[in-house]
């Protein structure tokens, strides 16, 4: 039986304290690329063609900062190509992806790259064929609950629902006053789930779950529910419940977090 290896990204640096972001296109009004970065789904940054579209952060935290994971949430497309690269300070090539027209959200994972204080990290779109509309980027290091050999504190993920299988629409079905069948009509509903860890110690919650409980509390966050078996199940998540840890003895801890999730 394959090991379930639940991601998270919420802590992003394109909206994070001591951090400056910067875009090098022009922007179309109302489409601004700020909206890549706002937190919400109904916004949209429009990139124009070209081969060098950048969605730039800077450290200026005074700190260095590690990044291994960038999320994209699109509108999918047709009859053009969009390359994301995600490059260093220097202009390495951290990690590349050509996205797939045909869905919504994108997923790269890289090796861990420090962001020095003063340095930056971004996002290059290489965009041919048309205009590219973004509705969110993040760019970050990933929460990780997968379960290791003698590493207990690494969570074991407990009965995963995949979002991608959940329903996301109610049909109604239309009758006439003598019974005859006249149509029905769709009425779209967002994928629910919960994402349950045991077997998690409380250092790691301290550490790890409670920041991001604190930022789910009023903000979105991309997760992948098994990403090294299925990387490309990936959705865009809100927390409809913030339920405390709860303690399963005298040394392990549970938690969980219900979730609102958008696949399209």
């Amino acid at each position: 039986m394959s090991i379930v290896t639940g991601r998270i990204l919420w802590d992003t640096v394109f909206n994070k304290a001591g951090w400056t972001y910067a875009t090098n296109w022009t922007d179309v009004a109302g489409f601004d690329g700020v909206h890549a970065m706002d937190w919400v789904d109904f916004t949209i940054a429009r990139l124009p063609a070209g081969s060098d579209r950048r969605l730039t952060a800077t450290n200026a935290a005074g700190t260095s900062f590690a990044v291994n994971t960038a999320a994209l949430y699109y509108r999918p497309f047709s009859g053009m190509t969009v390359t994301v690269n995600v490059k260093s300070h220097s202009g390495t090539t951290l990690a590349t992806l050509a996205l797939d027209g045909t869905k919504a959200f994108a997923w790269l994972s890289f090796a861990d790259h420090n962001v020095l204080n003063g340095q930056t990290v971004y996002l290059q779109f290489v965009v041919t064929g048309g205009s590219f509309d973004l509705r969110q980027a993040f760019l970050g290091p990933v929460l990780a609950y997968s379960v290791a050999a003698n590493s207990p504190q690494a969570g074991v993920s407990k009965n995963p629902r995949p979002p991608i299988f959940q329903g996301a629409a109610q049909p109604r079905n239309n009758l006439s006053v003598n019974g005859s069948f006249l149509g029905r009509n769709i009425r779209a509903q967002n994928r629910t789930g919960t994402i349950e860890i045991d077997y998690v110690l409380p250092a790691w919650i301290r550490a790890t779950w409670e920041p991001f409980v604190t930022h789910a509390t009023s903000k979105t966050w991309f997760y992948a529910w098994d990403y090294d078996n299925y990387p490309t199940e990936v959705v865009f998540c809100g927390a409809s419940e913030i339920i405390p840890p709860e303690s399963t003895g005298p040394k392990y801890w549970s938690v969980q977090i219900p979730y609102l999730a958008l696949n399209k």
